[in-house]
């Protein structure tokens, strides 16, 4: 699919119904770009319309209840779909990231159970949970507040990831030159940035001959481990100082796509992650990829068929076993040394191997062509809007 075949963002906020053929589905508090689409597939067989949330986030100082329980005004729609947001008013359909409601800060009691209940209403048609981890989380948390019901609303539906920018089969295996890795992460705390540099050292040290490209950063904490503050400055400094490694602080999607297409090994050892949007573009690219088994993960990576899975322990939400948890901070090391010798068990005995590499590549990009392309997530989000009208 060219970067032409993908229509741009919905016209805004239209107050008369536009004529046309097919249902019209209101598009409200769109997220991520046109470049991983989980709200809007192109499609001949359904229209766009942007439609205005009104909320009283104003008013609200703490937490997100206001800001995700909007008004939805514009036109008459058929239906709208929102991403993460449970509107008051219109007949909807609600993707769902990790949890829902997903209020984010402090809530009370009282706003959860209006949440579910808004949720349990005629007016939620389908709650479409962007993974399958997802969608055993949230049952999980729908059966426990006392509303199995909403179970039966459920389906998976990943939406859609471009498939980048013109080249992308590597057809020729690099046999020639380092292994090149990649690390793409704003959070470098998080999504094991300091394993992974740590890795690639220790394995040039080995006799691996391997460069890396780092985008993103070093950051001093994160969520997963309230309380931790790691010193980012040593990392920052091995970062500008080491010839091995080419480190961008930030790049716009379209040049990550185009650095995935001459690196051999994409890298995302991360502690917690929702999703992991990266993973697929990389693999789309025809790069395998280190992963941890944290959460969706290992639904994007089958361990060595189309990369590597580094093990980490998982709670029931299959989540790191120590997340957000008072032993977090004390756990923190051992879970960064797993990491990091994962890799590096990885890179020693496989980073030679470029003919393996690169099959496993190809077999990442069918993997994920299965899962994410737009000619399979049309025909899907389209019976999905059929059947909630």
């Amino acid at each position: 699919m060219s970067q032409r075949s993908v229509t741009p963002a919905p016209p805004q906020a239209l107050w008369h119904r536009p004529p046309g053929e097919g249902p019209l589905i209101g598009i409200a508090a769109p997220s991520y770009s046109m470049e991983r689409v989980s709200y809007m597939i192109p499609s001949a067989r359904h229209r766009y319309v942007t439609l205005k949330t009104l909320t009283l986030r104003r008013f609200e100082r703490r937490g997100s209840f206001f800001a995700l329980t909007p008004w939805l005004a514009g036109c008459a729609v058929d239906l709208a779909h929102t991403f993460n947001h449970i509107p008051v008013n219109r007949r909807f359909v609600v993707t769902a990231e990790l949890e829902m409601p997903r209020y984010l800060g402090e809530v009370s009691a009282a706003r959860m159970r209006f949440g579910l209940a808004r949720l349990a209403s005629d007016r939620c048609r389908r709650i479409l949970a962007l993974t399958e981890a997802a969608k055993a989380r949230l049952e999980r948390q729908f059966i426990a507040a006392g509303l199995p019901e909403l179970c039966a609303k459920m389906e998976v539906f990943r939406g859609a990831v471009h498939p980048g920018p013109a080249g992308g089969d590597r057809r020729v295996p690099n046999t020639d030159g380092p292994l090149r890795l990649l690390f793409v992460g704003g959070d470098g705390l998080r999504k094991g940035l300091g394993p992974v540099v740590a890795a690639a050292r220790l394995a040039r040290a080995a006799g691996v001959d391997l460069t890396l490209t780092v985008v993103g950063g070093p950051t001093a904490d994160c969520y997963v481990a309230p309380g931790l503050r790691i010193d980012p400055g040593p990392l920052a400094r091995e970062l500008h100082d080491s010839p091995w490694i080419t480190h961008h602080p930030a790049l716009p999607n379209a040049e990550v796509r185009r650095l995935m297409l001459v690196h051999d090994l994409f890298l995302l050892p991360s502690l917690d992650e929702s999703l992991g949007w990266v993973p697929a573009e990389a693999a789309l690219a025809g790069m395998p990829s280190v992963v941890t088994n944290i959460f969706a993960l290992p639904e994007l990576v089958r361990d060595a068929e189309t990369g590597w899975i580094v093990p980490l322990p998982l709670n029931l939400d299959r989540r790191w076993q120590h997340f957000d948890t008072p032993q977090a901070v004390a756990e923190w090391a051992g879970a960064e040394a797993a990491i990091r010798d994962g890799i590096l068990r990885i890179l020693c005995d496989h980073g030679d191997d470029r003919a393996r590499l690169h099959a496993m590549g190809q077999a990442a990009r069918h993997h994920i062509e299965s899962l994410y392309s737009f000619a399979v997530a049309e025909p899907h989000l389209h019976a999905i809007y059929r059947a909630a009208l």
